[in-house]
């Protein structure tokens, strides 16, 4: 199923290294960061609508505001974060393995916490900027219901970082 934002738009929008192999970005983990990340933010109804039109190809100039300024950006942060462990460890049929080359090593655990909080403090940021936009533009987004979004817009992925 065709999602709102594709796999090399999360390199281009979230990844520092523009040749980034985007295929760790699995269509399971955007639906996920669609599920976690933008459906409760958006309510049913108004994920529902942009999703139908994102389908059919037939989003409004408004909702394609909506998708292009401020949900891309929060999908591509949210693959990412919900991608970082495998991004980090490989699952393979010797068993889990520390991803490293020859000419890289891997990172404390103090570290790769760092990096999931600097990306979910992005993702947070992101989720206000769309929360304000909606609020401000209620009249066009009738579905959104103000002040129906989570209390907290912190991520719903819990990144175990252990040594």
């Amino acid at each position: 199923m065709e999602r709102m934002i594709n796999k090399e738009e999360i390199v281009t929008i979230a990844m520092t290294r523009k040749n980034y192999d985007p295929s760790i970005f699995k269509d399971a983990i955007i639906e996920v960061a669609e599920i976690d990340y933008i459906k409760p933010i958006l309510g049913k109804d108004l994920y529902d609508e942009i999703r139908t039109q994102y389908l059919a190809d037939t989003l409004t100039v408004l909702n394609t505001t909506l998708v292009n300024t401020y949900l891309k950006k929060i999908l591509a942060f949210g693959a990412v974060y919900i991608c970082l462990p495998t991004m980090m460890i490989d699952i393979s049929n010797a068993g889990l393995q520390l991803n490293s080359t020859e000419f890289s090593s891997p990172i404390s655990s103090s570290l790769r916490a760092e990096l999931a909080q600097s990306i979910e403090s992005i993702i947070n940021t992101f989720t206000n900027k769309l929360i304000e936009f909606l609020e401000d533009n209620e009249a066009d987004y009738p579905l959104y219901v103000v002040g129906d979004t989570p209390e907290s817009t912190s991520s719903k992925s819990d990144l175990i970082i252990d040594d």
